[in-house]
């Protein structure tokens, strides 16, 4: 299963997981599905095309510069965005059709020769059916903290190391505070780095962001008791 995993416009990183079977695969990709939709992102129909940010507007209706969601800057004519009523700065659109042009030059495309055949409007999406379910009280919370001990506020010297084999989406302590998935494992320089998505905050409050790349040292096993209660109060 492959998995891309970014913030809008600033870039993406893809993670390609094997699995047992192709029903092992999405039953794990609907498993990430639940988890982002739990922590409060959208599920958004797109047709084919890049998702993208307008940066710059050279006149109100274009020409103009998307960042796609790669982080690539993208051209546009006025006539690729005909099916836009109005174009903004900060805009959310859909890029399609994107080639090079070896022979574009213009100033405040930054070198980028990428051209876009069409920009579309980006899907709305009706926020009030998408709520980030509620985080445990204080005290569920204050008690989960003790079973997870000091690690939760980061890396300590005496952690117990991760295991060699890890399954994909197994909560563990990171670099960082609070509470991680593993994604996966690589060979670095002189250690494994490991990459990681961050799910609870050191207060146990749910939390999302971009993915991370951590180095093996520094991640350790979550307590048992710990992890099977933490798994149980946010449905991890």
């Amino acid at each position: 299963m492959s998995l891309a995993l970014g913030r809008a416009s600033e870039g993406m990183e893809r993670i390609s997981v094997k699995c047992a079977s192709a029903l092992a695969a999405r039953r794990l990709a609907d498993t990430w599905a639940r988890w982002a939709l739990e922590a409060g992102f959208a599920e958004i129909p797109l047709e084919d095309g890049t998702p993208g940010i307008i940066f710059f507007l050279s006149q109100p209706s274009g020409p103009g510069r998307v960042r796609d969601d790669e982080g690539k800057n993208v051209y546009f004519e006025p006539d690729a965005a005909r099916g836009i009523a109005k174009l903004a700065q900060g805009q959310r659109v859909l890029l399609q059709g994107v080639r090079s042009q070896p022979r574009l030059r213009v100033e405040w495309m930054f070198g980028s020769k990428l051209v876009a055949k069409s920009v579309l409007p980006f899907p709305a999406v009706s926020w009030s059916k998408y709520k980030q379910l509620p985080d445990p009280s204080a005290k569920v919370r204050a008690k989960l903290a003790k079973l997870a001990g000091e690690r939760l506020e980061g890396w300590h010297v005496d952690a117990p190391a991760l295991p060699k084999k890890v399954a994909v989406g197994t909560l563990i302590f990171a670099y960082e505070k609070g509470v991680h998935r593993f994604l996966g494992r690589e060979p670095g320089g002189d250690e494994d780095l490991v990459h990681t998505e961050p799910v609870l905050t050191s207060k146990l409050t749910r939390q999302s962001g971009p993915p991370q790349i951590q180095v093996v040292r520094f991640c350790a096993p979550l307590p048992e008791k710990f992890q099977r209660s933490a798994e149980s109060v946010f449905g991890l």
